[in-house]
């Protein structure tokens, strides 16, 4: 029996529902959907090959891909209904956070001005202007609670009291802080000892005077200027502008600054001390002490070292000017030399002292002798003793290394003044002083300093009398250029001008204007 051949057997093809590819099993399928279609889809064992797709905002499994779009499409109108609904609240929250950065900022402004506040009355209590009494009200708490405390009897609180009533009302000085003599016992001391010091110049008679009970911790400028007047009142040289006076009280001085005030000295101090020391503790500096002594016609310079000048923030230049002020000549002269300079006024940020000399090692370094109003009269007075020990000169010496504040200024004393050199200090004859100082300085060929000090008033040159005097002799120069023209003008008109044209065109207006023309060319 013959068989006939089977006809083979057609496999079956399967189609991909997402993009219509077609496989011939199974497992190719899954191949394909894993390859071309993995990210999208994930292929589900329970559906026999079918892909299931997982909403991305809540994960739900779907196998049509219409379905899960419809299903996001929901989705995303619960969105916009949720956005719509919550705007009002949105707005609120907005508001609200407005509101919140208004007081933060209301709070913080608050806070700055209240520190501002603070701050001022700071620096006021700390100048002495915060009107809580001047020397006398300071003087009775203090030694009030000196008593309270046991250390003051109150037999001799109300000795004191007596003795601090009866020196305000003569306005002199009680003298119960003055110690007198150093400078002499100094001299004496370096004659006999001190064998590292080359030289020493020491400043005329002067006395050391301290803070008391009614000045601590503001007074220094006043004492300080204490010990320059007492220097001055010493000196015969200043007998015409010192005549009939003592050293003064605190609130005498502050008396005295007032009425040069009024005379018309430093203005401009003035209005920044409400033109008022008297019943304060507003501390004086540098230029009070210029101006109280101008007043009196002591002549006097301020001098200002505004920078360090050596390595570390020193000041050799200070020294080195200190230095001239009291000596000439450095070789040839003794060791110990009593100069006729009364002592400097030296300033500085916070404090101030008086110079009363300067020595000159044997390594050539200087040294300042410094009287320091802060140092108590007890201990000035151990330089009294016969056997001066080198270290009580400690609390005077200075050197270079000692000194190390971004600025100072000094006042230096430099004779007396006239009644009309005294009135041309005043800031209302200081221009007829520039004006003419000026002009002294151009006819010599000099250049005026821009370096100004309170004691030369010319130095406040401005542009403005330059220019008027340079106007000046400008009008009168071009005046006689002028005339000098007009004569060159008739000349060449006649000479040259009338050699190319006739004498009756040079002469005609139009002529004469050619002729001018023609110079100008020429």
């Amino acid at each position: 029996m013959r068989m006939e051949p089977m006809p083979a057997t057609r496999c079956a093809m399967l189609s991909c529902d997402i993009c219509g590819a077609t496989v011939t099993s199974e497992p190719d399928m899954k191949a394909h959907l894993l390859v071309v279609h993995m990210e999208n889809e994930v292929i589900c064992p329970f559906y026999c090959g079918q892909p299931v797709y997982d909403c991305p905002m809540c994960g739900l499994t779907c196998t049509n891909y219409n379905i899960l779009q419809e299903h996001v499409d929901l989705h995303l109108e619960e969105s916009s209904f949720g956005q719509g609904t919550n705007s009002v609240q949105c707005s609120r929250d907005l508001e609200l956070a407005h509101q919140l950065q208004q007081e933060e900022d209301r709070n913080r402004r608050s806070k700055e001005s209240r520190q501002e506040i603070e701050e001022f009355q700071r620096l006021q209590r700390q100048y002495g202007l915060d009107n809580s009494g001047g020397y006398k009200q300071q003087q009775l708490r203090n030694m009030e609670i000196e008593v309270s405390r046991g250390r003051m009897h109150p037999c001799e609180f109300h000795k004191r009291k007596a003795d601090m009533m009866e020196s305000l009302a003569l306005g002199v000085d009680d003298g119960k802080t003055k110690t007198s003599g150093i400078i002499e016992a100094l001299y004496k001391y370096y004659q006999n000892a001190a064998t590292d010091v080359r030289h020493v110049w020491l400043s005329a008679a002067v006395d050391h005077f301290h803070s008391s009970f009614g000045d601590k911790g503001w007074g220094c400028g006043y004492r300080n200027f204490q010990m320059l007047l007492s220097s001055l009142l010493q000196n015969g040289s200043y007998d015409d502008c010192m005549k009939g006076m003592s050293v003064p009280c605190i609130p005498k001085i502050q008396s005295m600054i007032e009425d040069a005030w009024k005379e018309g000295f430093d203005p401009q101090g003035a209005s920044q001390l409400n033109n008022r020391l008297q019943g304060t503790r507003a501390w004086i500096g540098a230029c009070e002490v210029y101006t109280l002594l101008t007043s009196l016609r002591v002549k006097c310079r301020i001098i200002d070292f505004h920078k360090p000048t050596g390595p570390l923030g020193t000041h050799p230049r200070l020294f080195e000017w200190i230095l001239n002020y009291y000596c000439s000549e450095r070789e040839g002269s003794p060791k110990v030399v009593c100069t006729a300079k009364p002592p400097i006024y030296l300033q500085h940020q916070g404090h101030s002292r008086t110079v009363v000399g300067i020595e000159e090692r044997k390594n050539r370094t200087l040294c300042l002798l410094i009287f320091d109003p802060g140092c108590p009269s007890r201990e000035m007075q151990k330089l009294l003793k016969q056997d001066v020990e080198v270290s009580h000169l400690k609390q005077l010496r200075k050197f270079v290394g000692n000194l190390k504040h971004k600025q100072y200024q000094i006042v230096s004393v430099e004779g007396v003044l006239s009644p009309e050199e005294k009135v041309m200090k005043l800031p209302r004859h200081r221009d007829v002083a520039t004006l003419s100082r000026v002009t002294h300085l151009h006819s010599n060929g000099y250049v005026c300093s821009s370096d100004s000090t309170p004691t030369q008033p010319w130095t406040y040159c401005s542009c403005l009398f330059i220019t008027k005097a340079y106007s000046f002799m400008s009008v009168k120069f071009l005046f006689v250029l002028f005339c000098l023209f007009v004569c060159l003008v008739f000349f060449f008109c006649k000479v040259f001008v009338s050699e190319v044209w006739p004498l009756n065109v040079c002469f005609h207006p139009f002529g004469f204007g050619s002729g001018v023309f023609i110079i100008f060319i020429l």
